[in-house]
């Protein structure tokens, strides 16, 4: 969802009944993921972005928060 122009939103959910991690190789049963992004153009090169995920399997949950900086030429 565009909030302003140079300002987006998305929210959503995934899950998936069965899930391999990567970094672990350990099979996660059960894995819903919600997650917020924010992106906003701050200059025609320059988009900035934030990203909040909270993943939850049948053994666990997991808070996440990512940044990101893109610079375009």
């Amino acid at each position: 969802q565009r909030i302003v122009d140079p300002l987006r939103l998305r929210a959503g959910t995934t899950y998936a009944l069965y899930r391999i991690d990567l970094f672990t190789g350990k099979e996660k049963t059960r894995d819903r993921v919600y997650f917020v992004e924010l992106r906003w153009r701050a200059m025609e090169s320059l988009e900035l972005e934030t990203e909040y995920r909270y993943e939850r399997d049948s053994e666990t949950e997991y808070h996440t928060v990512i940044g990101a900086c893109r610079i375009c030429f």
